[in-house]
């Protein structure tokens, strides 16, 4: 019975779709552009730390969990902290691995309509977020029931004008984050249809929470695969933001791993994919492991110094414009300007040579 319950929690560990969509406070940093690869995986590895155990694993100065550590501190000793600031305490929490208590603080606050019009929405948003957090820690579907009901309200309430909008947003901000949330709502709604298997099935969905076009057929390392065929550039930022918002979600990352192969970056998508198969332990799903398989064959099959297909920028756009035909080198752009500018003096030089010549033979 004791080795059924410890394997009943390392599924529930590896499995389980925990979402927690928009998390809004002060030491959260919104996403208004595609990050590179590198980027990324250090913000991801950086939210996963957060909810480390203080007893078990040393707290490193500096870090982003030290900083939410320090903000739940002061916070939690403020003699009479306002409606913002325990919708702050209550973002620490939830970062810090403490859901239930911060469910308990965001419930009074929007219950009893204490936040202002213009960070009520946040407060909803926020809510959502701890109650799905809590549908993939227990997997519970009513948990997520209530995350699908609290997002609906917010995004009811989103300001419908950028004056409206929290301080410091612009209209990037305020466009980016609505398209991100309305995604991770349409997400939730389809994985609230699947029922109890969402907590423990992995899949490839895409971000209206449907199959990916093209998913069923042969798959391919690079642009030519027919997983992603289509928009495989444009919502790059999006799948980024909902990853970086729910970074225990073994579905979005695999999402995102497939968006990095249609992209042709090769090597971060096999990155990506191995970390699913090896240090998430689901070997077990035999469509992750194929596609794992294939792309490391091909990642093995790049010549030693040889940059795949958008991975040394990170943005196709940036590499068709960097290209050069065989043969031709761009010129250095300061040695130009220094002998342009050393010719113009040269004319010169002569011309007034010339003219000195000129009024000696008049």
């Amino acid at each position: 019975m004791k080795r059924f319950s410890i394997i009943l929690a390392l599924a529930c560990l590896f499995f389980a779709t925990a979402c927690q969509a928009g998390i809004y406070g002060s030491l959260e940093k919104p996403l208004a552009g595609a990050l590179p690869f590198a980027g990324l995986r250090l913000s991801l590895g950086e939210l996963r730390g957060t909810e480390a155990n203080d007893k078990t694993i040393p707290v490193e100065p500096g870090s982003l969990r030290a900083e939410y550590l320090a903000l739940r501190e002061k916070l939690e000793k403020a003699a009479d902290p306002g409606p913002v600031d325990r919708m702050e305490l209550a973002v620490a929490r939830m970062r810090l691995g403490q859901p239930d208590a911060a469910m308990a603080d965001l419930e009074r606050l929007v219950d009893r309509e204490e936040l202002s019009p213009g960070d009520r929405f946040l407060g909803l948003l926020n809510l959502a977020a701890c109650y799905a957090a809590q549908a993939g820690r227990q997997g519970d579907a009513a948990f997520l029931l209530r995350a699908v009901t609290t997002q609906r309200r917010a995004l009811d309430a989103w300001p419908s004008s950028i004056s409206l909008a929290p301080k410091g947003w612009d209209f990037a901000i305020w466009r980016a984050s609505l398209a991100a949330e309305e995604s991770q709502y349409r997400l939730w709604r389809s994985r609230l249809r699947e029922g109890p298997a969402s907590f423990s099935t992995l899949k490839l969905e895409d971000l209206r929470g449907g199959p990916i076009p093209g998913a069923g057929k042969e798959y391919a390392a690079g642009p030519a695969s027919p997983v992603f065929w289509r928009d495989a550039f444009d919502d790059l930022a999006l799948v980024q933001q909902l990853v970086l918002w729910n970074p225990t979600d073994n579905r979005l990352y695999w999402l995102y791993g497939e968006w990095l192969n249609a992209r042709g970056e090769v090597t971060s998508a096999k990155a990506v994919l191995e970390e699913l198969v090896d240090a998430r332990r689901l070997r077990n799903f035999p469509d992750l492991v194929n596609h794992w398989q294939i792309l490391r064959s091909a990642s093995e099959a790049i010549q030693p110094g040889q940059v795949p297909t958008g991975e040394s920028s990170g943005a196709a756009k940036m590499e068709d414009n960097s290209k050069v035909p065989s043969g031709l080198e761009l010129p250095n752009w300061r040695t130009f300007m220094v002998g342009l500018g050393f010719g113009a003096m040269l004319a010169l030089l002569a011309q007034m040579q010339w003219r000195a010549l000129s009024k000696r033979r008049a």
